[in-house]
């Protein structure tokens, strides 16, 4: 009862949370039927800028995260893997994958040609920064690398 009620409410939310956002976003956001656009993830026109090896990738990627043991495990996995290929072979192994996967790019060049494409499908990228700790700032020691 109380969620078919907060319903109606949810585009009113959306609309408000987004035009209160950012001054520059509100010029382009001017109607909150901007907000009803449905997603089709049938139709193929979503991969247009995706190439065969970007496709298989997240394809092999979202196959590997489907495995509870897996997820449950990958610290304790990448240590392992880290120990037996060393840090060169680990990197070589995992940046390609898992890492590019999920990160845009490692420099503002790469970040800016991968939100280009999630901007050619007629979607608005949301950049997340991730907030890294260095561990020398928590424990007043210098971090070792």
């Amino acid at each position: 009862m109380l969620c078919s009620n907060l319903r109606p409410a949810l585009p009113h939310l959306l609309w408000r949370r987004l035009a209160g956002t950012a001054t520059s976003r509100t010029a382009a956001v001017k109607r909150p039927e901007i907000l009803s656009v449905s997603l089709a993830f049938e139709d193929p026109s979503a991969f247009r800028v995706k190439s065969l090896g970007e496709l298989l990738r997240a394809l092999g990627v979202f196959r590997l995260c489907s495995f509870p043991v897996l997820v449950n495990n990958c610290g304790k996995l990448m240590t392992a893997a880290r120990t037996i290929l060393g840090r060169r072979g680990f990197s070589l192994l995992l940046r390609p994958t898992v890492y590019a996967q999920f990160v845009a790019g490692e420099n503002e060049t790469e970040i800016a040609q991968s939100m280009g494409k999630i901007s050619l499908l007629g979607l608005r990228p949301m950049l997340a920064v991730p907030i890294e700790e260095d561990l020398g700032e928590s424990t007043g020691k210098p971090a070792v690398h």
